[in-house]
């Protein structure tokens, strides 16, 4: 079953290879509900919930989700439950990403002047069909596909029905405030309670202190704030009632930073080889085609003052000879200027662990770094130093 989409895909392209033109995207929707309208009509009302996630791609594996195996969530995988289920139903349930996406953006804006984080918790707790069918070897299922159309086999299931309950908060890797609080709410708009409906659910943020998220199937959305006196990995759990009385517990992680973990070191004295780390925020906002309102760049940098510059305000004012040095593509900021830019932030360092999970500075390849020729043993600020240009290091956050 899980293999369907491959085959509806082969369908595609074989019809693609006969006319000779490629589809585009509109087509090859076109094409693909054709082939679901004619497959499915003969077990279309056994579709009971309007979600068949046979229609996607599974990278989610909701058909195990809420096993002993496999029952912790995290941001990135309700962004690809959501998406999934959201094109399973045909686009007629859920919402796209692209409207989550928003909703966090909306939440960090209403943030204003509170010094707290607040975490957005999303719940997916639904029902949803898929169907049974082997591709490999339709024996082993309930259904053949013949003609393009599902064709149930005697004695045996057509469709299952699967409940699932996810529920995470929205970020991965959050700072907390300075006494080490964070805020969590549920976000009415990510609550999507259907199926067997949540009664009451009880959550537990990897503290000693529990909080009623929602009671008589009503979520609370007012900001829980949660204190935390130790930083790390978090395990947060998340105990349900449904209305029929029986009961689940699922899992989410998140990973709370100290915010001192994040404080830069003290300036540098006037007299001085290069500076800190200095941001710059435009004046000018922007705003790109896919953006609902304009923004406002920000940007990052260092200076590496030249050999004869080496005395006087440690900033831009010392500058006289510029040499303007800027980060390319970088998904995430992975890439710092310097290597201890990364080890003073954990973002960082979690962004660039190794396989065993722990931050290695030797392998860690910042710009400065990657600023070399001759096989690495020609180092280019050191050499424009000692020509006395400034040079400027440039990240993009």
């Amino acid at each position: 079953m899980k293999k369907l989409r491959i085959l509806i895909m082969l369908l595609c392209i074989s019809i693609t290879i006969n006319a000779q033109t490629p589809p585009t995207v509109e087509e090859y929707k076109a094409q693909e509900k054709v082939f679901w309208q004619k497959a499915l009509q003969k077990i279309a009302p056994q579709i009971s919930t309007g979600i068949l996630y046979s229609r996607v791609s599974p990278f989610s594996n909701l058909y195990n989700f809420n096993s002993t195996e496999y029952n912790t969530a995290n941001a990135g995988l309700f962004t690809q439950a959501l998406s999934e289920l959201y094109r399973a139903s045909q686009q007629t349930q859920f919402m796209p990403v692209s409207m989550l996406s928003q909703l966090k953006q909306n939440t960090f804006q209403a943030r204003g002047s509170n010094t707290s984080p607040l975490i957005d918790i999303g719940v997916l707790n639904t029902s949803f069909n898929f169907l049974f069918y082997d591709e490999e070897n339709e024996a082993n299922g309930g259904l053949k596909l013949i003609d393009g159309v599902f064709e149930p086999i005697a004695g045996k299931p057509s469709v299952f029905t699967k409940q699932m309950s996810l529920i995470s908060p929205q970020q991965e890797l959050v700072s907390a405030s300075s006494d080490g609080t964070v805020r969590y709410k549920i976000n009415s708009a990510m609550f999507f309670n259907q199926g067997k409906t949540i009664k009451t659910l009880i959550a537990n943020f990897g503290t000693n202190t529990n909080y009623t998220l929602v009671s008589n199937g009503v979520a609370n959305t007012s900001a829980q704030s949660v204190n935390y006196t130790t930083f790390g990995n978090k395990q947060l759990q998340f105990t349900i009632t449904y209305a029929d009385n029986s009961t689940l517990v699922t899992y989410a992680k998140i990973n709370i930073l100290s915010s001192q973990a994040l404080q830069q070191g003290p300036p540098p004295p006037a007299n001085c080889v290069k500076t800190n780390v200095l941001s710059y925020t435009s004046s000018i906002s922007y705003k790109a085609w896919d953006e609902t309102a304009a923004k406002y760049g920000k940007l990052e940098y260092k200076i590496f003052f030249g050999n004869n510059n080496q005395t006087g305000n440690c900033d831009i004012t010392r500058i006289k000879k510029p040499f303007i040095v800027i980060d390319g593509f970088d998904p995430g900021d992975k890439r710092r200027i310097e290597t201890e830019d990364c080890k003073k932030d954990p973002i960082c360092q979690k962004l660039n662990a190794g396989a065993d999970g722990n931050f290695n500075e030797n392998d860690y390849e910042p710009i400065y770094k990657l600023m070399t020729y001759n096989k690495g043993e020609s180092k280019i600020v050191d050499e424009l130093q000692a020509l006395n240009y400034g040079v400027i290091i440039i990240n993009l956050p």
